[in-house]
């Protein structure tokens, strides 16, 4: 399965212009591989943490991440 990532950058190599709409239409019809998942879940707890506790470096708020997910054995 092709990533996002490297979905877009196919497209840009082959001169397709990505404009909102493009990339909408994009959107709809990516699945999420288990790593993008992981990913989005990731970034989206770290920025949640970030917002209750402004003075938490990224670097930490993800190490916290990584500690409780093992803890949970996840």
């Amino acid at each position: 399965m092709q990533s996002w990532q490297e979905k877009l950058s196919d497209l840009r190599s082959g001169g397709l212009t990505l404009d909102l709409p493009t990339l909408i239409a994009l959107a709809r019809t990516h699945t999420l591989s288990l790593e993008e998942m992981a990913a989005i879940r990731k970034a989206w707890v770290v920025r949640e943490l970030q917002l209750q506790q402004p003075q938490l470096k990224k670097n930490r708020a993800e190490a916290l991440y990584e500690e409780e997910r093992k803890k949970l054995g996840l």
